[in-house]
């Protein structure tokens, strides 16, 4: 055994083909013909080493020469840092709809079930799961999700049930690639950790919270008090004004504007307002008001697929109604243009109903989409 020995807060000491023994300190190089190298430690006053002989033998004695050898098999406890079981992982690429199914796994000696798996293909609905049993043959307590193509999933689960498998089923699409590989360990899962930038998604764990908000008053000693929310979980919000509001009108200068229950002052400010309908001297005009209607009348126009006349101008007129009465979409146009079902107005669906601009006293024009029965019934008032 030859190269650097690195202790610390330790020495070592080693036997030479000669059987003379030297005290290796930290940073030391071991001798080329050093045959053993003997770790030692202290038992709270004096160092003690672990010595063996020049061919390896266990020396059992602390100055003699006595050994002890060692023979067999030497293992060791690999439940501490957990283990991958091979019966629940696998490389080989499933058909459409397959299924593996892992052997039964005795969780006794172990916390957690890792599972981590990539498949190139999607796998059906809830086809990865993660599946909990009693005795090792009924499987009552399952974690499962859907996984898309393409996409890697890590999950941690910590032990449901005594006994636990992995099952996987394919999708519709026959894998080209499937690594699934499974580990379980005896500490306990932490939550999983996600880089910032990657977005939640279903078959991530998840921590279940249920939060309290509350909120200090503006009134009362100003206490903290519970926010209130609806039936639906929404923030509800005060839309009352509770107290005295105070309201100021203004000029355009600042000055507040007065407010008189009696008739107005000529000292009194004043708003100058200028009215564009005024006849020389000032006064208003008249505005000249529409006389209702006295006489309608109903005409019908038959469907037709090239523009008709609905209504012809009409100086007379104070308003009309358009029912659609086809079982085709009616385009209707207002003015002397003509109608297509590109250019148009409005278009009224089957049974639809369109009154014509009161005040409008044009040609108006129509087309329907198709052949079909029925037409518009129409209602002229003047």
């Amino acid at each position: 055994m030859s190269g650097t020995i690195v202790l610390n807060q330790l020495t070592a000491e080693v036997v030479n083909v000669d059987g003379y023994t030297a005290v290796i300190k930290p940073g030391t190089t071991i001798p080329s013909d050093v045959s053993a190298l003997l770790v030692a430690g202290s038992d709270g006053y004096a160092a003690r080493f672990i010595r063996v002989s020049s061919d390896g033998a266990l020396r059992i004695d602390p100055t003699g020469t006595t050994t002890q050898p060692v023979s067999g098999n030497v293992s060791a406890d690999t439940t501490s840092v957990g283990i991958i079981d091979s019966g629940n992982s696998s490389t080989t690429p499933l058909g459409v709809g397959a299924t593996f199914t892992g052997s039964s796994i005795d969780m006794l000696n172990y916390s957690t079930i890792r599972v981590s798996v990539f498949a190139n293909q999607a796998s059906a609905t809830n086809g990865l799961q993660v599946q909990f049993g009693n005795d090792g043959v009924n499987w009552d307590f399952n974690r499962y999700t859907t996984l898309a193509a393409n996409t890697g999933s890590t999950s941690a689960f910590n032990r449901a049930a005594r006994y636990c498998r992995v099952v996987y089923t394919n999708g519709g699409t026959a894998q080209a690639a499937f690594r699934l590989q499974t580990v379980v360990v005896p500490v306990s899962a932490e939550f999983d950790r996600h880089f910032v930038g990657e977005a939640p998604a279903e078959s991530h764990n998840s921590i279940i919270t249920q939060s309290v908000i509350w909120g200090r008053t503006t009134g009362g000693g100003g206490g903290y008090v519970a926010v209130k929310v609806n039936p639906s979980g929404s923030l509800t919000a005060e839309t009352t004004q509770s107290g005295t509001w105070t309201v100021r009108a203004q000029d355009g200068y600042g000055d507040p504007l007065l407010v008189r229950k009696s008739a107005p002052l000529i000292s009194d400010p004043g708003l100058v307002v200028r009215v564009a309908s005024s006849t020389s001297d000032g006064y208003l005009e008249a505005i000249a008001g529409h006389a209702s209607p006295g006489l309608a009348t109903r005409t019908t126009v038959s469907n037709s697929t090239a523009a008709v006349t609905l209504l012809s101008a009409n100086s007379n007129r104070k308003g009309a109604t358009v029912i659609n009465t086809s079982n085709r979409s009616l385009y209707l146009a207002l003015g002397a243009a003509s109608v297509t079902t590109v250019d148009y107005t409005i278009q009224i669906s089957s049974g639809g109903y369109y009154e014509i601009p009161f005040g409008f006293t044009g040609r108006v024009s129509g087309v329907w989409s198709a052949s079909g029965s029925g037409g518009s019934d129409i209602t002229e008032l003047t």
